[in-house]
């Protein structure tokens, strides 16, 4: 019987081990399947981490998606046009970005309308004037992050309002802003805008997409920033004035932080414009070389060098030689 017993428990065991080869060979198998269904790193499909170093900062500039001077109207073309220039870039290359769009025709009219950007006591139906501005501005936001989504981008809205204030116009908390990290971290590419928002002293006010972008620059260190516009770059007067000159540098210095340029220098900005025009956005981009040692590019939508700066070109980078389109503000070298 104990014979019989260690026979028997030897053919047991030989079974259950030729029933676990077989089992490890087809989980082999499994996995290697699964390997070769999931998309490889070049793949901008995928859902793999990425180093917030390797990220592209981008503020779409409003009167690049609207026409700004008609109420809330957009600019067909010029939305498709963007689109396209996103989603080519993610899709080609994978960049893992961050967009900050602006307003343009949708929110500011309100904005001016209710002086909004003075405070909730500054007219008597502010907190009206504030709905109504951040339903204007999360009409254009909806219409973006929709057609980015529709070319297959993993492209997902933030609004400040709930998690982010102010103080006497300061940013205070930034909730908002520390989920984004996280976002793209994670492989989403986050669609931000400028808000009303909740200020501490005045009630509430207007976060600017500007003071947005230095804040993402302190939290990402982001490879570059892009300020896409409407207008080839910097000018040292209004370019639609004769004469006007581009300038394809302006260098900030390093150790008093302004930034070098013309004697002359001139700018305008739409009547209904409340976040600073071309000024604040050419203080904004200073503030993130200054900060961050982040080089900042503006140009024009529709612009070659636009595509190629956003795509990290060799050649067409800070210290390059000029070519004739776009802007860089950068540190002095």
């Amino acid at each position: 019987m104990q014979n019989g017993l260690t026979v028997s428990t030897i053919g047991t065991v030989g079974v259950v081990f030729i029933a676990l080869r077989r089992l490890a060979s087809y989980s082999a198998m499994i996995i290697l399947n699964v390997r070769q269904l999931q998309p490889s790193k070049s793949n901008s499909s995928g859902s793999q981490r990425s180093t917030s170093s390797d990220v592209v900062l981008i503020k779409l500039g409003g009167a690049a998606l609207t026409h700004k001077n008609r109420f809330e109207t957009i600019d067909s073309k010029s939305m498709a046009q963007a689109v396209d220039l996103l989603k080519n870039e993610y899709v080609r290359n994978g960049t893992r970005m961050v967009l900050v769009h602006g307003a343009g025709s949708f929110g500011h009219f309100q904005a001016k309308k209710f002086r909004l950007t003075e405070g909730s006591g500054a007219h008597p139906e502010a907190q009206l004037g504030a709905s109504l501005c951040r339903a204007s501005v999360r009409k254009l936001n909806v219409e973006l992050v929709s057609r980015l989504v529709s070319s297959r981008m993993p492209a997902v809205s933030i609004s400040p309002f709930p998690t982010t204030t102010t103080n006497g116009g300061a940013l205070h908390r930034d909730g908002a802003l520390q989920r984004i990290k996280h976002l793209v971290d994670n492989g989403y590419v986050p669609i931000v805008h400028g808000d009303v928002v909740c200020d501490d002293q005045l009630g509430h006010t207007i976060l600017s997409g500007d003071t947005l972008i230095e804040r993402l620059c302190t939290l990402i260190r982001p490879r570059r920033a892009i300020f896409i516009t409407d207008v080839p770059g910097i000018f040292d007067k209004p370019p639609e004035e004769p004469g006007a000159i581009l300038l394809s540098k302006i260098d900030v210095d390093p150790s008093t932080g302004t930034m070098c340029l013309p004697s002359a220098f001139r700018s305008n900005k739409s009547s209904h414009d409340v976040t600073g025009g071309i000024k604040k956005k050419l203080a904004s981009a200073r503030n993130v070389v200054k900060r961050g040692d982040t080089p900042v590019f503006i140009g024009d939508l529709h612009s070659e060098a636009t595509a190629r700066v956003l795509s990290g070109e060799p050649g067409w980078g800070p210290d390059d030689d000029e070519r004739g389109a776009g802007t860089w503000v950068r540190m002095k070298p």
